[in-house]
């Protein structure tokens, strides 16, 4: 996975619990492997788009 700010997760080397937090949003990975995302913040006064992506091999 590759966050906005280009840091790079391997999900699979990842361990279970928060594994990211960025532009108010709290990235949690579960003991099944899914992966939730939480909104902590909501900064309505400067909206910005970021992007995380997920590669596949």
């Amino acid at each position: 996975m590759t966050l906005a700010d280009g840091s790079k997760i391997s999900l699979t080397d990842a361990t279970n619990g928060v594994i990211a937090k960025q532009a108010g949003i709290k990235i949690t990975k579960t003991n099944h492997g899914e992966l939730i995302y939480t909104v902590v913040s909501n900064d309505a006064a400067a909206p910005k788009i970021y992007l995380i992506t997920i590669e596949t091999s």
